[in-house]
């Protein structure tokens, strides 16, 4: 991941990922909306953290810092 992304980009990157899933189409009703992109953007933030959470390494603590505002700035959207 590039250093030069904010977390507030990140976490929209994200949620207009989930926003923008074609998957299979079981209706005409069959869309992502906010709230379930939120939750699904939500989910990969907080593993994410949990693979930093107990390196003490300076590159984990920085990671983590990174994902926890991440996961803050998602619940902005």
């Amino acid at each position: 991941m590039p250093e030069n992304i904010t977390p507030k980009e990140k976490a929209q990157q994200l949620v207009d990922q989930f926003l923008n899933i074609n998957g299979t189409k079981m209706s005409d009703y069959s869309f992502i909306y906010l709230p379930t992109a939120k939750i699904c953007a939500g989910l990969v933030a907080k593993e994410a953290i949990a693979e930093h959470e107990y390196d003490d390494s300076d590159y984990a603590s920085r990671r983590y810092k990174f994902w926890a505002k991440v996961r803050e700035e998602i619940k902005n959207i």
